[in-house]
């Protein structure tokens, strides 16, 4: 359980440190400094890469696990998947803005910025709700047996952010935030 559950906590320390960044990027936007595009790539990127093809199915696995213990959190676990999918249709559509305003070049990207802005909302508000009510409530409902079948369905996957397996597509990102910690 421990290692399952650190890790998800881990993912979301991580997470607000790049919503973090993304957030000091529109505040350089609202100054009148250009955002830094390949920071955008990179952090939506990651998210794409790491949080919606690891950390989300993840959770996904684990709220179905707790649901066949209690049935009565089918309506919040159907909310957090729904949840976890607007979120992955959010970061592919900032991901090809990103892409079109490198194209572009427009001075002025404000569907760009429209949708960064929603997005650290969007994925804020999500984690806080995972910490402060979901995760307490797993801790209440699943117990050590209950993490270690879980955890024997998932792969082993490495963060391409971090680590030994860290990946070269995102090494700026890691070295900003390895910098900030």
């Amino acid at each position: 359980m421990r290692h399952l559950f650190t890790r998800l906590s881990v993912d979301h320390r991580r997470i607000g440190d790049i919503l973090d960044l993304l957030e000091l990027e529109l505040v350089k936007r609202q100054q009148g400094d250009d955002m830094e595009m390949s920071l955008l790539q990179q952090s939506i990127g990651y998210y794409d890469e790491y949080m919606h093809r690891f950390h989300h199915p993840t959770e996904d696995v684990i709220y179905q696990h707790a649901v066949r213990i209690d049935q009565e959190l089918q309506p919040l676990v159907d909310g957090l998947r729904v949840e976890h999918d607007r979120m992955r249709v959010a970061t592919r559509r900032l991901l090809e803005e990103i892409d079109e305003q490198e194209v572009r070049a427009d001075p002025s990207p404000t569907v760009l910025i429209a949708d960064l802005r929603n997005f650290v909302y969007m994925e804020r508000r999500h984690v806080n709700f995972e910490e402060k009510t979901v995760f307490p409530m797993l801790q209440e409902t699943l117990e050590f047996i209950d993490w270690a079948a879980v955890e024997r369905q998932l792969p082993d996957v490495d963060d391409p952010l971090c680590g030994d397996s860290a990946s070269d597509r995102y090494h700026a990102l890691s070295q900003i935030l390895t910098s900030r910690n």
